[in-house]
């Protein structure tokens, strides 16, 4: 992988790149993803919070969904389209971290 930087910052890249959860894209996916597009749909209607969450969002919470994890954000708009599919999903946003589920 061909970073533009060396040493420390690029180790620290490394570093966090190998800690991170990679979800691979599959058709599984772009199901889960019309599904969460139909509850953003309904949450538009009722104009009820993730009702704004954009298409990076929509794919987020799919990915989430298809592989069964849950989610950590501190995206309002990620979270209650999450929680509006019945996601898992953590946060630390003030009058939503109440609802943070006990795993």
């Amino acid at each position: 992988m061909g970073f533009p930087f060396k040493g420390a910052r690029r180790q620290r890249l490394e570093d966090l790149l190998a800690a991170v959860l990679k979800l691979p894209h599959s058709e599984a996916t772009s199901v889960w993803y019309g599904r969460v597009i139909e509850t953003r749909k309904n949450l538009r209607t009722s104009h009820r919070l993730g009702e704004g969450a954009n298409e990076a969002d929509v794919w987020v919470v799919a990915s989430a969904l298809e592989h069964q994890v849950p989610l950590l954000t501190h995206d309002e708009q990620q979270v209650c389209l999450g929680r509006a599919m019945g996601l898992k999903v953590l946060t630390n946003l003030p009058g939503l971290r109440e609802n943070n589920p006990h795993l």
